[in-house]
């Protein structure tokens, strides 16, 4: 059961309501439920406007201003929303990582937790140095050296900023229980 009342535009101060202005300019509608809140983390966010705004703008950052090719971000995405079981986090991002050319099979194996068959070399060196860092808390020197030559060392930045950026994401949904949209159906059971 979700632990947060959700926060609807009478019921918000005025950093509150300037925030998630932000929020609904960045994609009008789409992240509002029926009452006009947000849904997944965005009204986590607002209960910390400060804070929340911080992390909007890193979000944004990571996705859409990075080093790394947007398919492979998703990937990354993904294994750290299966590996925490972040369910909103999964349902979002499964839908984002077939927009940008992620194949459904490397989406279905992620889920089953088997390593997918990939048929592009970025997307499987952060898949694997991916896995690497949130099963072991390091990268081998063989990751790192792959990951290197593919996205250079800013696109390193940003990958490992962006794991620890979707752990984040994923305690705070995790932590708030965050809920799915209604209707859908959590992937992990």
């Amino acid at each position: 059961m979700a632990r947060l009342t959700p926060l609807t535009p009478d019921k918000m101060n005025d950093a509150q309501r300037a925030l998630f202005d932000t929020i609904d300019a960045a994609r009008p509608g789409a992240r509002q439920a029926a009452d006009g809140s947000l849904i997944g983390p965005f009204d986590a966010f607002l209960r910390n406007p400060n804070t929340g705004a911080k992390m909007l703008a890193l979000g944004s950052a990571m996705r859409f201003d990075s080093a790394v090719p947007r398919p492979a971000i998703e990937v990354a995405i993904l294994c750290v929303g299966r590996k925490w079981e972040a369910e909103f986090e999964w349902w979002a991002h499964v839908r984002l990582a077939l927009e940008v050319g992620v194949e459904q099979h490397v989406i279905d194996s992620i889920l089953k937790e088997e390593v997918p068959n990939f048929s592009d070399e970025i997307q499987a060196a952060v898949y694997h140095g991916v896995q690497e860092l949130l099963t072991n808390r390091q990268l081998s020197n063989g990751a790192y050296d792959r990951l290197k030559g593919l996205i250079g060392e800013d696109g390193l930045l940003d990958l490992f900023t962006l794991v620890g950026y979707y752990t984040t994401i994923s305690i705070i949904l995790n932590g708030f229980r965050v809920p799915l949209p209604p209707g859908e159906q959590n992937a992990f059971g």
